[in-house]
């Protein structure tokens, strides 16, 4: 098993193995870590999990200051390993704090492919990761999930311009 709290990713191939549950989790940070989002994270990380994934923004304004904040809030709560994708909140510092922002945890049964796509698109290296991959013939595959976050200025808002008309 990996150390405990938030990891840093050096290796873009990462084989675990006796995971059970996983839980999921976005934008912890994405309007500031405050005292509501300290409240709901807190209870969040209190589930019994093998893995924790969080879906990107971890932080509001990328800095270091932030990722230090959050680190220390989540590794003082955890006994067990925590992955973070990259959002577009956390790009400023992310590989400086968590290393890669792309890659494949190799579970017993399941691949879980954290791909980057915070600047609003997949880089050529991120195609060619999946291109190359190594890890697909390693295993009897269950299934394959896939996380990416789109950068909310990319989104389209899906109400109508007018409500009233």
């Amino acid at each position: 098993m990996e150390k405990i709290g938030m990891q840093y990713v050096e290796d873009p191939e990462i084989k675990l193995s006796g995971i059970k549950k996983i839980v999921m989790l976005g934008d912890p940070g994405c309007t500031g870590f405050y005292q509501d989002s300290q409240k709901v994270l807190g209870t969040i990380l209190k589930q019994k999990a093998d893995l924790f994934f969080i879906l990107g923004d971890l932080v509001f304004t990328g800095s270091g200051e932030e990722f230090r904040e959050i680190f220390d809030f989540c590794n003082s709560r955890i006994k067990t390993p925590i992955y973070a994708l990259s959002g577009n909140h956390d790009l400023p510092h992310y590989s400086k704090f968590l290393g890669l922002g792309t890659c494949a945890l190799i579970l017993d049964h399941h691949i879980c492919l954290f791909l980057c796509n915070a600047r609003g698109h997949f880089s050529e290296k991120d195609v060619d990761f999946l291109r190359k991959a190594r890890w697909i013939p390693l295993i009897e595959i269950e299934s394959i999930h896939f996380a990416g976050v789109l950068p909310k200025s990319k989104a389209r808002d899906p109400r109508p311009k007018n409500p009233a008309a």
